[in-house]
């Protein structure tokens, strides 16, 4: 059961690994947009919450902004008095070259502005970390392969790596039973 659940964790690792590659690469050229945004009013006081999560310029940024503002005219899409309106969005256009610029922090960032009246979290991540972090469980699971199967040709024992060659029914070294194919039959 262990095993089949950490080779499904593999699978579905690879597959992030391998789109976080491809959202690398296409940052470079593309402003990538997801999130949702939700508004209320209340008389004259409107109140915004937004959570985005941008993919540019070899990094994703996730942003939490919350605003409550006195104005008394409010923008064409704001909802009515007492109307509470939650849109999610999607954005695509070209991106911004030069925006993210500064790797002194190899790539991470997280900026914080909090006031009254607003209150704006920004955490960027770069591409590589998320692709470094996704790639560790695939790698882990094809060196248990590699290692099992180069272990099965050469006639070593599976759960501990000695030699069987001379052993008939157990391995000598850990007790583990040794598999038909690998018992030496005496020739006759």
């Amino acid at each position: 059961m262990r095993r089949r659940l950490f080779i499904v964790i593999s699978a579905l690792s690879l597959m992030l690994c391998l789109a976080c590659i491809i959202m690398w690469v296409r940052s470079y050229w593309r402003y990538d947009e997801a999130g949702w945004n939700q508004r209320s009013r209340n008389g004259s006081v409107g109140e915004a919450e937004y959570f985005n999560v941008v993919s540019e310029c070899g990094q994703l940024r996730f942003d939490l902004q919350w605003y409550r503002g006195n104005a008394i005219a409010f923008p064409a899409d704001w909802p009515t008095d007492g109307v509470s309106v939650r849109r999610p969005g999607l954005d695509s256009r070209p991106a911004v070259s030069g925006r993210y610029d500064d790797f002194g922090h190899f790539g991470f960032f997280y900026g914080s502005i909090v006031r009254p009246d607003l209150v704006s979290r920004s955490l960027l991540v770069p591409h590589w970390f998320l692709t470094i972090a996704a790639a560790i469980s695939p790698s882990v699971w094809w060196c248990k392969a590699r290692r099992t199967k180069r272990r099965n040709t050469a006639g070593l024992c599976k759960k501990c790596g000695y030699d069987l060659r001379a052993s008939k029914d157990r391995c000598p070294e850990c007790g583990t039973a040794i598999p038909a194919a690998l018992v030496r039959r005496p020739v006759a």
